[in-house]
């Protein structure tokens, strides 16, 4: 149905790489170099598409490099994939229970992108609110469809995540007159069985620590008395839909952004399940960005931004980099000052009721304050391979940040896709990286390209570029061997020594087989003062996690030694299970790898 050419071809394969390097994260990550490297390159792969099409006209011809991607990345994918099957412990019906979800998401995104080219057929005489409103119904209707072709044929028992539940009890708490806050969330999680995040301290995160639109917006759902959070799942289809018809209608109906489309919902609907991203990222920043003629609109919207979810803020710069060079100073500075406004006036009300707790609060997200280093980023590799002192992501994401800026000024017609790209991308090099971050910013990557014409093909700034590109690469290699160095110079604690409880199993029809009831763990400091230790464990073939926090072990005294005996069951292991174990206080967290080779 859409034109294929090279660019929608590029963006196709971005997005689907994108797309897979968050799809392929598995606890393989902390055993594997080959496997972690490995799924770098298929999130490098996105970087590289995204950019390549910034040099193409919309006629391009597809180039058999594109298809040469496409096989690369299907190979990789179906390896993977067979990996996992022949390595785990076979589970009952895992065949059907990967394939079905895949069937019923792929039906409703190909339902999606197809209702979508009809439906701006059907308005496209209409005008103004008329217009609008029609769009709206037939948003909603085929949201409604798409929820049902993947949920009406399928028992789904899911209580979503804490930050839904948090979003949910936030908005409760408003709802009754409570300040959300200075009321901690752990009633709700405990009620719903929702597992909460763990901190570096050793406890759980009970602070609601998002910007206040993101419950105040989803007020209607408890005074509807709605409990589900399927509810939040429709919310995130029905903006996902309205995302892709803005950019598609913008595009002037050019079919060819279809084909990206069409796997950015295959994406959203098989890995998202929190709402707030696509509110912030693929509803208000797009919108900003395609009226940021009308700059004290686009300011409004990036405040509304601003204050629904952290990650827009980092789409902001680039964005008044871009309102300076497209309107000049004082338009950028409108723009930004309504966006400081909307921010103050959303917020104002919690920030005066409770100041200290709730600044903490918001800007506390930009620290490494919680424990699993989660999703395909940087400290994935580094803790397990390469530890590193707690800064050094930090570090090299402002580098890379405050290095495109530069770029961005000196250049913003030829770097414009860094405007959505940037964001996305930044996470890689971060402690936490899961796939809400990156794919909510696709709708605005592709407004970039379909919505806007570059004006000339002189790349006079292409020599800055490579210098910023090396720059970038040196000083993350300079400060990752310092940060190294200080990580051996300092650590607080060590795991000597792993030792497994091993009892006879028969389980999933197999003889003479083990299974493994504990742990013996021997920690031991290297500190002057008293430490509280958690441990985080993680194992594969059997894939498992699990977490022993500090308030449930015995402290470990300054240079001394504990023997921890921590209960950590898989019901069948044999030669291919390893089991990966970090220990952490408050400042540092040692690692160790336990491989069960003596069962062979």
């Amino acid at each position: 149905m859409a034109r294929i050419d090279a660019r929608s071809a590029y963006l196709a394969l971005a997005v689907v790489a994108l797309g897979l390097s968050y799809l392929l994260f598995t606890n393989q990550q902390y055993f594997s170099v080959s496997g972690s490297l490995g799924i770098f390159a298929i999130a490098l792969v996105a970087l590289v598409s995204f950019l390549a099409p910034s040099r193409l006209g919309r006629d391009a011809k597809l180039e058999g490099a594109v298809l040469y991607a496409f096989a690369a990345i299907a190979i990789v994918l179906a390896i993977l994939s067979a990996y996992e099957f022949v390595v785990d412990v076979p589970a009952p019906n895992i065949v059907q229970s990967v394939s079905t979800p895949l069937f019923l998401v792929s039906a409703a995104s190909v339902f999606s992108i197809i209702a979508i080219h009809y439906l701006r057929k059907s308005v496209r005489k209409l005008e103004g609110y008329r217009r609008y409103a029609a769009v709206l119904l037939g948003v909603a209707a085929i949201a409604l469809i798409a929820y049902f072709i993947m949920y009406a044929f399928v028992r789904l028992n899911w209580h979503g995540v804490d930050e839904l539940a948090f979003n949910y009890y936030a908005s409760y708490l408003f709802v009754h007159g409570q300040n959300p806050y200075t009321t901690s969330m752990e009633y709700i999680t405990t009620k719903l069985g929702v597992f909460p995040t763990v901190l570096l301290n050793g406890s759980y995160e009970y602070t609601y620590d998002y910007p206040a639109l993101s419950f105040i917006v989803f007020a209607f759902i408890p005074l509807l008395g709605i409990t589900s959070f399927m509810s939040y799942i429709a919310i995130v289809i029905f903006l996902s839909l309205l995302a892709a018809y803005i950019v598609y209608d913008r595009s002037g109906g050019n079919n060819a952004v279809l084909l990206p489309m069409l796997f950015w919902f295959m994406a959203s609907y098989g890995l998202i399940g929190v709402v707030t991203p696509y509110l912030a990222v693929s509803m208000f920043v797009l919108l900003a960005y395609l009226e940021r003629r009308r700059v004290l609109l686009s300011g409004a919207l990036l405040g509304l931004a601003a204050s629904t979810t952290q990650l827009a803020w980092f789409a902001l710069p680039l964005m008044y980099i871009l309102a300076l060079k497209e309107h000049g100073m004082r338009n950028a500075l409108k723009c930004a000052g309504m966006s400081a406004l909307v921010f103050l006036i959303v917020n104002v009300y919690f920030i005066a009721w409770s100041p200290n707790v709730t600044l903490n609060n918001l800007f506390v997200l930009l620290l490494a304050t919680k424990l699993p280093f989660y999703g395909t980023n940087i400290m994935q590799f580094l803790v397990p391979f390469y530890p590193v002192s707690y800064w050094y992501p930090t570090a090299i994401s402002v580098i890379t940040i405050l290095s495109i800026m530069v770029l961005f000024y000196l250049d913003p017609d030829r770097f414009r896709p860094l405007v959505g790209i940037m964001p996305a991308m930044i996470f890689f090099l971060s402690w936490r990286n899961i796939s809400i971050y990156g794919l909510s910013f696709v709708p605005l990557i592709l407004a970039v390209y379909y919505s806007h014409e570059r004006k000339g093909k002189e790349h006079r700034h292409r020599i800055k570029a490579r210098y910023a590109l090396a720059f970038v690469v040196v000083a993350s290699l300079v400060l990752a061997a310092i940060s190294h160095d200080e990580y051996l110079r300092n650590r607080s604690i060590a795991i000597d020594s792993i030792t497994p409880v091993l009892y006879p199993s028969s389980v999933y029809g197999y003889q003479n087989g083990y299974a493994l009831g504990e742990l013996r763990i021997n920690v031991s400091s290297n500190a002057d003062y008293q430490q509280n230790v958690s441990f985080y464990i993680v194992s594969q073939s059997p894939n498992l996690q699990g977490y022993v926090l500090s308030v449930q072990l015995p402290k470990l005294p300054a240079h001394e030694s504990v023997a921890y005996n921590i209960s950590y069951r898989l019901p069948l292991v044999n030669n291919h299970t390893k089991i990966f174990v970090t220990a952490f206080d408050e400042r540092y967290i040692a690692s160790k790898e336990l491989d069960l080779t003596q069962l062979r």
